[in-house]
C-alpha cells in the first residue's frame, strides 16, 4: 500500500476515471496487498490471483465473455 500511495498522485481526472470505469464494467483485482473490504467498498471484486479473478469474471459475464486483463492497471488507467 506504501508503495501504491508513493507512485499515484491522485488529480482530479484519476478519480473520475475510476468512476466511469465503474459504472460501465466489473472490475475484479487479483492479488492486491491491501485489505479486500477497501476494495468491496469501492465496488470492486477481489481475487486472490489471476485464475480466481478469470473464474470470478466468466462466472459474472457467461464463457463466450471478453475480458481485459490490465497488468498494474491503476498504473496504466490511472496515469
Amino acid at each position: 500500500m506504501d508503495k501504491l500511495k508513493k507512485s499515484q498522485t491522485l488529480g482530479a481526472h484519476k478519480p473520475y476515471i475510476m468512476a466511469k470505469m465503474l459504472a460501465h464494467a466489473h472490475v475484479i483485482v487479483a492479488g492486491s496487498e491491501g485489505p479486500e473490504s477497501i476494495l468491496i467498498e469501492m465496488n470492486m471484486i477481489p481475487a486472490r490471483d489471476l485464475q480466481e479473478a478469470l473464474e470470478k469474471a466468466l462466472q459474472i459475464a457467461g464463457g463466450d465473455a471478453r475480458v481485459y486483463v490490465a497488468p498494474q492497471a491503476f498504473q496504466q488507467f490511472l496515469s
